[in-house]
């Protein structure tokens, strides 16, 4: 599983809800750094609301009513675009209706748990049961092609409890809207 760790000046938290209260204390085996609350496991949805570079998507997922669908126990893979890429569109987001937002973001979402170690140059279905995301892969990077549109993986195999997140860099739009 992934921790979200965030250093705000001194400060650090883990998974927005610890704090780090004493840092680098020195061990046979390694290092400890002593927190004041224990850690609960992160769903895919956790991570997406909790990690500052996911807040866009994290407001489209409650804006479009996703968050209990995204937080089952079946695992999911979900390729999340950063707030950039929401920023990039911001006019054509806003212009959506909650039913096509809805088709925007399960569009980014595959049924398992499918970390980068595993992904193939494949078609592969989405939650949105008309259309299907095309992975590709130049070199050893994989990317998404979304018709004349090539989206990069910025940071992968973020581990949640039910599945896994891909972070990328634009926000993926089904060819049928």
């Amino acid at each position: 599983l992934s921790m979200l760790i965030n250093k705000t000046g001194s400060a650090v938290s883990i998974n927005s809800d610890a704090t780090v209260v004493v840092a680098d204390i020195a061990a046979t085996n390694g290092i400890i750094h002593a927190i004041d609350k224990v850690l609960a496991p992160q769903t895919i949805v956790d991570f997406a609301t909790k990690a500052a570079g996911t807040s866009e998507l994290a407001g489209a997922l409650v804006a479009a009513d996703l968050v209990g669908a995204l937080s089952g126990t079946d695992p999911l893979t979900v390729f999340a675009p950063v707030n950039s890429a929401f920023t990039a569109i911001a006019t054509t987001v806003e212009s959506l209706t909650t039913e096509q937002l809805v088709e925007v973001l399960t569009y980014h979402v595959v049924s398992g748990n499918v970390r980068s170690e595993a992904l193939s140059v494949t078609v592969v279905p989405t939650l949105n049961t008309t259309n299907t995301i095309d992975i590709r892969q130049e070199g050893g990077t994989f990317y998404v092609q979304n018709g004349d549109n090539r989206t990069d993986f910025l940071l992968t195999d973020i581990q949640g409890t039910n599945g896994v997140i891909h972070l990328i860099d634009a926000v993926l739009i089904p060819s049928d809207l």
